[in-house]
């Protein structure tokens, strides 16, 4: 292994609530720790590109373990490894752990799990992740945070924090902030204004195509009254909602990608599980608007305008896999495809003989002997 070799790792699936508790009770046994630290390194360096010698650095053995570990993260489907010899440069995707009942029911995992752990073990893990509490009757009572001590914060106060505060923890998205923000303090009070809230307002607009002063708007209907709660699924049912069509700029592909599908669409309404994909792939591939928009192109083209969740993630993956990270490597990708050429069919080996045969003088005449007597019996006729 050269210690020069690159690697790309991204993390891709949906990462479950347990995911953590499926890798220490069904996989651990199996993989072992060197393995499970290996994941978690993964994991850790999501969206990253590293030399190897830095990863057996952080991983703090020799590269004859990391192998072995790498391996048994293969094997168990935890992480792919896809390799490049022209630029000689590696991707490892990584992938979620199946749940407690894909796992015990897998024919192959299942198996190793019982003769590695014994019947007694498989037992109390089936017993510990089908131990559901039943909640259906059950009020949620658990004393909230008083958030009144926030009631005298300033805008003041918050530049001064913004200020004060570390440069990585500062938001930028390209989203209009100021004219949100701005005369929002009984709106949108201080205390709503943590980064995930921020983050998540400023995703939400960016992708559907919702402006500072429609969102401000939606806001302040997600936060109930009498509980002083923001409700982000109401919020993300109020913007689903929104059908306002938008004409494209001199750029479509700058455009927000629901609009841009809606556009497609001929201003017809965005199904909300087409929405849902979208929102998934930017946030699993970080994908900008722009490529986003390719990428929706593309998989209409080639589909004949079906937007199919599969063969868009498909896709999707295998952008990732190219490095595709800006509009004109996906037009790029997109016009490549389209240069493929189907295989021309095989022709007889007759159909490429072109040799003409001299027609005998006999036959000539008889031709023509023919042509006269049927151009009579026509003439005849009129």
């Amino acid at each position: 292994m050269e210690l020069e070799q690159n690697y790309m790792i991204y993390k891709t699936g949906d990462f479950q609530e347990k995911w953590n508790a499926y890798i220490s009770l069904l996989y651990k046994p199996l993989i072992e720790n060197d393995a499970c630290m290996l994941y978690d390194l993964f994991l850790s360096l999501d969206q990253t590109n590293i030399t190897l010698e830095k990863l057996l650095m952080l991983y703090g053995s020799y590269a004859n373990r990391f192998d072995a570990s790498k391996k048994k993260l293969e094997n168990y489907e935890l992480i792919k490894t896809y390799y490049d010899p022209i630029s000689r440069k590696n991707i490892i995707e990584v992938y979620p752990p199946l749940n407690a009942e894909s796992f015990l029911n897998h024919d192959t995992f299942s198996r190793l799990f019982l003769n590695q752990c014994g019947s007694s073990h498989f037992d109390f893990v089936k017993l510990h992740f089908n131990d559901e509490v039943d909640k259906t009757n059950y009020v949620d009572i658990s004393e909230k945070m008083d958030l009144s001590c926030l009631e005298s914060w300033t805008q003041e106060k918050e530049e001064t924090y913004l200020n004060l505060k570390p440069e990585e923890g500062k938001l930028k998205y390209d989203f209009d902030f100021e004219t949100f923000l701005k005369g929002a303090d009984r709106i949108f009070p201080m205390r709503y204004r943590t980064k995930e809230n921020l983050s998540r307002i400023a995703s939400l607009a960016s992708i559907h195509g919702i402006d500072a002063v429609d969102m401000r708007k939606y806001v302040q209907r997600s936060i109930n009254p009498n509980t002083h709660v923001f409700d982000f699924e109401k919020l993300k049912k109020q913007v689903y909602a929104n059908q306002k069509i938008i004409k494209p700029t001199d750029d479509p592909y700058k455009m927000s990608p629901v609009k841009f599908l809606q556009n497609k669409q001929k201003g017809a309404p965005v199904a909300n599980a087409d929405r849902k994909v979208i929102e998934k792939l930017i946030k699993n591939y970080s994908f900008s608007n722009e490529v986003m928009n390719v990428l929706i192109e593309y998989c209409l083209n080639q589909t004949q305008q079906k937007f199919s969740k599969a063969y868009v993630e498909k896709v999707a993956a295998s952008w990732i896999r190219l490095q595709v990270d800006s509009k004109e490597k996906a037009l790029e990708v997109c016009r490549q495809e389209n240069q493929v050429k189907k295989p021309a069919p095989k022709l007889p080996d007759w159909y490429q003989n072109t040799e003409q045969s001299v027609p005998d003088d006999d036959l000539v005449q008889q031709a023509l002997s023919l042509q006269r007597q049927l151009g009579k019996e026509k003439n005849d006729e009129i």
